[in-house]
């Protein structure tokens, strides 16, 4: 703070971009034998950014922050479009992720004019896939399982907060949105895209995510001179 004048500003930055797969290249020619046979991608992600800057001055103050959390996040359980598979019985290709973050911007200002911004913002590109790819069938004596499952909870909060003597002027947003190519929070997928002959034959895609955006705002101001009512 400043008796004249203050100013604080707070930046609170996560860019994180990462890949966990298991995979089976493209040419390869695999015997799975005659026992179960497990491709597995797992992966689990948490972010928390915060933002809380403050200031207080008796003539000026200005505040301003921004949390933000910029996450993309894949996860590949893949026998990928070419592969050769001999014999086999039981077959099982899984991805499973979670991906949760948490954006809080808050900014104080206090004077005489204060004046606060305050920006919460989550980008979030999160695809997990399964699949089994292109190729020559599958003949299995035993059951294949494909499956992907997804999930988490992404928040973002600003709160702007100011006290002036005479005016107070405050903003604030939260935002969560879809990054990517697909312009999506989240992609989730399981597949098989060949033909193939197996006792039992199970695939399965799920996701459950909560979102939760929330913009707070709150101003006060005085007179700007003693003859004001």
């Amino acid at each position: 703070g400043s008796a004249s004048v203050g100013v604080a500003g707070a930046l609170a930055l996560n860019l994180v971009d990462r890949v966990s797969t298991a995979r089976i290249s493209a040419g390869a020619v695999v015997n799975l034998g005659i026992g179960l046979v497990t491709i597995a991608a797992d992966d689990r992600m948490a972010a928390t950014a915060e933002a809380l800057p403050t200031v207080d001055s008796d003539t000026l103050g200005i505040g301003a922050s921004v949390a933000s959390n910029q996450l993309t996040s894949a996860t590949l359980a893949e026998i990928a479009d070419g592969v050769a598979l001999i014999n086999g019985k039981n077959l099982a290709v899984s991805a499973t992720s979670a991906l949760s973050s948490a954006a809080h911007a808050k900014a104080g200002a206090a004077g005489g004019v204060a004046i606060d911004a305050v920006l919460a913002l989550a980008t979030l590109d999160h695809r997990t896939i399964a699949r089994i790819g292109t190729g020559a069938g599958l003949d299995m004596t035993g059951a294949i399982n494909i499956a992907a499952a997804s999930g988490g909870a992404n928040i973002a909060i600003a709160n702007g907060e100011n006290e002036s003597g005479k005016v107070g002027v405050g903003a604030a947003a939260a935002l969560i949105l879809g990054g990517g190519d697909l312009a999506s929070t989240a992609f989730t997928s399981a597949e098989m895209a060949r033909n193939v002959k197996a006792a039992g034959l199970d695939i399965t895609s799920s996701s459950e995510f909560d979102y939760t955006a929330n913009a707070t705002a709150t101003a006060s101001g005085g007179k700007f001179n003693d003859s004001d009512p």
